[in-house]
């Protein structure tokens, strides 16, 4: 028997009608509360790598979407159990429990546990330390989750329950377009690239980016909702991707006129990602008097703490290091500045190799303004995605840089 102990911030209890002997526990945790639970009851091996799962940690860590909304936006955690024991507590204290599972070889042989959100649990697990972290440090994040626990159900029912509420998930938006060939020109823009395969079109497939990644990319250089003369940036790119999807669903026109240059961004933005961290040194090696100071480390770059390496599809490459999302962004969108605003048809202002050749000169000067404004923002990450400020900085950059190649 296994014992797990819970500090719920609210319970209650729920009775099946059909089943006497059954009930329904229902847990409202802090996800710093959320213990480690038995698998073995859920059917899918817990494979967090996907997109649709890096979009869920994205939403856990505020990185996605409205502020502290993990709640309202997940389904929560459910799973089986021997026992549920109220601990007995002095008046006015939180109340505890604790939760006995089973063990076995199956559910059928008594095996207690997950039965379905096994992916949010682990992904919940695997940022508690980070998410502690940012809270000691003053950051305003306060995410909860649902853990319901079923207790006293027959045996046979509860293993029919692991496997249906692992079937019973909502089609995605952008899978309901795909089955209505709204994305066709995309397949056939990146039809016969090295990495046609790894933008996924549909939910549930492997692969390292989404469709919605790829517009969302796109809307970083949409000049007619964001002409280079004007003062708005596509922040809202990075901070909610469903809003691109469904501008994209309503008005495809500014993406379709992307069309032309769609590959260059795909490998400006694997190229920032992957060289962003180095641009940043040689913005110190360039000239002896500049000190990088108290500066520290960079809590923009995402280190590959197992064994392996990023994979950087759109340039065929891999390494240790990548840019956060939160850094890509901004300084992607400021290349903006490269697209000719006239025309149907979007093309690059001297060419994708004097993108490639600004992005050299400026990219140290970015990188170093990139980590002005996280310690501007107590190193909050996902500050630097949505400051509107910090875009037109890095979009003036390059702009200045441009300009002066020119000269």
């Amino acid at each position: 028997m296994i014992r797990v102990t819970l500090k719920p911030v609210s319970a209650r209890r729920i009775l099946d009608p059909n089943f006497p002997d059954a009930v329904e526990h229902l847990f409202t945790l802090n996800v710093l509360d959320l213990p480690e639970l038995p698998l073995g009851s859920n059917p899918r091996e817990q494979n967090t790598n996907r997109q649709v799962y890096r979009d869920v940690a994205g939403s856990l860590r505020n990185e996605e979407g409205a502020i502290n909304s993990f709640f309202g936006k997940n389904l929560g955690v459910y799973a089986c159990a021997r026992a549920v024991e109220k601990v007995d507590r002095p008046k006015g204290d939180a109340d505890e429990f604790v939760i006995h599972f089973g063990e076995g070889e199956s559910v059928l042989d008594g095996l207690d546990g997950i039965l379905n959100g096994g992916h949010t649990a682990q992904i919940i697990w695997d940022n508690q330390d980070a998410l502690r972290q940012r809270k000691d440090a003053g950051d305003e994040i306060e995410q909860f989750v649902r853990l319901y626990i079923r207790q006293g159900y027959p045996r046979p029912l509860l293993a029919e329950m692991a496997g249906t509420l692992n079937t019973t998930v909502q089609v995605q938006d952008f899978s309901l377009a795909e089955h209505q060939d709204k994305f066709q020109w995309i397949h056939e823009s990146i039809a016969g690239k090295a990495y046609a395969d790894a933008i996924a079109f549909k939910e549930n497939v492997n692969a390292l980016y989404y469709v919605t990644d790829v517009l969302s990319m796109m809307a970083l250089f949409d000049t007619t909702r964001f002409p280079n003369n004007g003062g708005a940036h596509p922040t809202g790119a990075y901070a909610a991707k469903s809003q691109v999807l469904k501008r994209y669903l309503e008005d495809p026109a500014p993406f379709e006129r992307l069309e032309p240059i769609l590959n260059d961004i795909l490998v400006l933005h694997d190229t920032i990602a992957m060289e962003g961290k180095e641009r940043y040194n040689q913005y110190f090696r360039s000239d002896p008097n500049r000190k990088k100071g108290r500066a520290g480390s960079l809590e923009w770059v995402d280190k590959k703490e197992r064994r392996g390496e990023y994979t950087f599809p759109f340039i065929g490459k891999t390494g240790q290091y990548r840019l956060n999302r939160a850094a890509i962004y901004p300084a992607l969108a400021a290349f903006r500045w490269m697209v000719e605003a006239e025309g149907p048809r979007a093309s690059w202002k001297e060419g994708f190799q004097a993108v490639r050749e600004v992005w050299e000169e400026a990219g140290p000067e970015m990188m170093k303004m990139t980590q002005d404004t996280s310690l501007e923002n107590a190193r909050k990450t996902l500050a630097i995605g949505k400051s509107a400020t910090h875009y037109n900085a890095l979009h003036s950059a390059v702009a200045k840089h441009q300009l002066m190649r020119r000269a």
